[in-house]
């Protein structure tokens, strides 16, 4: 089939029909779900078709090397949407919230109070497991088609139009019905190309259909084996699947994902066309980016999460119709990062960049200029693990020849040092080569200042592993559910690893979408269900919800290390039917303890972590 292309004139000048525009620019921000650096034609991907994106970076800048803070989408969404870094805000995982304080300056309200028209389309990403988190956002803005999760390409109403199209849509009717008189802002979330990218626009079904798509250069026995055991293992990585098994199906995959991005370039297209026949594409500012990136069987790796470079690299366009010639084409080759989103589009505004934003405006980078004291160097931080030993927790330093990654877990922390310079497929791990021991300890010193400039208002105590010893139930996936309404209590026995139990920590199930009428008790007892009770504490009903952490904090002194202490659940009152619970295994998966219901042993322990004080 044809490609369909919307062939596009980037205005530099209102036309003669349109009304005055305002003396600010409009500004719309797009974002892109899970779409890596190199997948676009402009950023040098021959296969994908991207002509409607290439065009805006063609009138605009193209930010060459532009990271994400987070490479997970939630958390990294947060650092756009606040200009904050996750630790300093306390949003480092899907579940979490703003606090008052940052929510209060999300860069969408600083430009409602100067006097901007906001609107929102799309996934809004951060802590929107259930609809009632998102419900304060969505009143603050004039126009708002957001939704909870991650939205369907196709649904059973919705069978011959694809979700991409209806964003494009309703983007087109915010365009036609925003008010003349003053500026506005349009976030738009698109959900490709994420998974399944199975659910590519069926007109794009033949598209690639006979293309050879390359294998990645480390996908393979040689590069897999360089990597750690722990990387080999988790959920994402080879896990039991062999090199040959992903090049047998690597090419339809990678097909599958550049359908969904040619879709998202149409949908691009027609948002460019709509500005155009409104009267509104000279006065505004189109800002092009990705949550973060995508490995595409890189190493065996399938998904994002960590600090490679397919992972943490994404797009970044700025198109400004109102750049003299010169710069229209311009390649910046700064560091950058997703916290500079917010104060670049605040800057465009005129408004005040609020004082909590951690990020820099890029818009002195877009005009040519040379800030001074730009950074030379750009952190990172994943910081979610479902359950205890899932995906390997994060965080690292890059500058821009070498890179300097910590792996939180497992035990003992692990660290790779790369030359990206002389290896850019990041297969060779210098850091424990002589040659480099400046470099290790540069990197070292610039990841501990990281640390200690952004105070971490949400620690993961597995990253202080001087302090603290953090022990878990499990190393995998949890495949059952404990429901509370038909349970009265809950419990799993464990040993004490040292003298002080701080915190018990876990996750909740999927399945409680909505807060319950009442909190859960947790009591901390010596030996085991008809012990001693030494600490209890309350999880009040609003943090009980899909995938949120909760902490039970006991702070436990006095224990005897390796005697038996048992943690147990009790709903306050009788919930209803998958209301509230409990992830639990099958099969027992803690030697050192047993899972209990209503004061029984059963099979089938409980995924906690116990945070002890060293």
């Amino acid at each position: 089939m044809k490609t369909p292309v919307l062939l596009l004139v980037l205005a530099c000048s209102l036309p003669a029909h349109a009304a005055a525009a305002p003396a600010r620019p409009n500004i719309i921000f797009l974002l892109a779900d899970d779409q890596r650096y190199d997948t676009l034609g402009v950023t040098g991907n021959k296969i994908v078709k991207t002509p409607n994106i290439d065009r805006l970076a063609a009138g605009g800048a193209l930010f060459e090397r532009d990271y994400v803070v987070s490479s997970a989408c939630s958390p990294n969404r947060a650092a756009i949407l606040s200009g904050m870094y996750n630790r300093s805000m306390g949003v480092r995982d899907f579940s979490a919230d703003f606090p008052p304080q940052v929510a209060r300056n999300l860069y969408p309200f600083v430009l409602k109070r100067a006097g901007y028209h906001i609107g929102f389309i799309g996934k809004w990403g951060v802590a929107s497991t259930i609809e009632s988190t998102i419900e304060p956002y969505a009143k603050q803005f004039d126009y708002w088609r957001g939704f909870v999760g991650q939205g369907d390409y196709y649904t059973k109403e919705r069978k011959d139009r694809h979700l991409e199209q209806i964003i494009a849509d309703q983007a087109e009717e915010f365009l036609k019905t925003a008010p003349r008189d003053r500026p506005f802002n349009l976030s738009i979330s698109f959900k490709a190309p994420h998974g399944p990218w199975s659910g590519y626009d069926r007109r794009f079904r033949n598209e690639f259909k006979n293309v050879d798509i390359p294998f990645p250069a480390t996908l393979n026995e040689e590069s897999v084996a360089r990597l750690p055991p722990f990387m080999r293992t988790f959920r994402l990585s080879l896990n039991g699947k062999t090199v040959e098994d992903l090049r047998g199906i690597h090419q339809e995959y990678v097909r599958q994902y550049y359908r969904l991005i040619m879709g998202l370039d149409e949908a691009v297209g027609r948002i460019v066309a709509a500005l155009e026949r409104e009267g509104l594409a000279g006065n505004t500012v189109i800002i092009y980016a990705s949550d973060n990136g995508h490995f595409l069987h890189e190493w065996g790796f399938h998904g994002k999460w960590l600090m490679y470079e397919p992972s943490i690299h994404v797009p970044l366009v700025i198109h400004d119709p109102r750049l003299p010639a010169a710069r229209r084409g311009a390649r910046v080759k700064a560091l950058t990062q997703s916290v500079d989103y917010a104060p670049t589009m605040i800057e465009l505004a005129g408004a005040e960049i609020p004082d909590n934003i951690q990020g820099r405006s890029l818009v002195p980078l877009l005009r040519g200029d040379a800030p001074a004291g730009w950074r030379d160097d750009v952190f990172h931080d994943y910081d979610f693990e479902m359950y205890p030993g899932d995906i390997p927790k994060n965080i690292g330093v890059r500058t821009e020849r070498h890179k300097l990654v910590r792996y939180i877990t497992p035990r003992p922390q692990y660290e790779q040092l790369f030359d990206l310079e002389k290896d850019p497929l990041e297969l060779e791990n210098l850091i424990d080569n002589p040659a480099l021991a400046g470099v290790r300890s540069d990197l070292q010193r610039r990841l501990a200042g990281y640390r200690t400039k952004l105070k971490d208002a949400a620690p993961d105590y597995e990253e202080y592993a001087g302090s603290y010893q953090v022990t878990g139930i499990g190393a995998d996936f949890p495949d059952e559910e404990a429901d509370f309404s038909g349970l009265a209590s809950i419990g799993q026995t464990f040993r004490a690893a040292t003298s002080q139990l701080r915190h018990v920590e876990w996750r909740w199930p999927y399945f409680i979408m909505r807060h319950p009428q009442n909190g859960v008790e947790v009591l901390l007892k010596r030996g085991g269900p008809d012990g001693e009770v030494i600490a209890n504490t309350v999880i009040p009903p609003r943090e009980i919800y899909n995938l949120n952490l909760s902490r039970a904090r006991f702070d436990a002194k006095d224990l005897k290390v390796g005697e038996t202490l048992y943690v147990e659940f009790r709903p306050q009152g009788k919930p209803a039917k998958r209301r509230v619970g409990m992830w639990k295994y099958g099969k027992d998966s803690h030697a050192d303890g047993t899972a209990w219901r209503d004061g029984k042993p059963v099979d089938g322990d409980i995924p906690l972590y116990f945070v002890f004080v060293k």
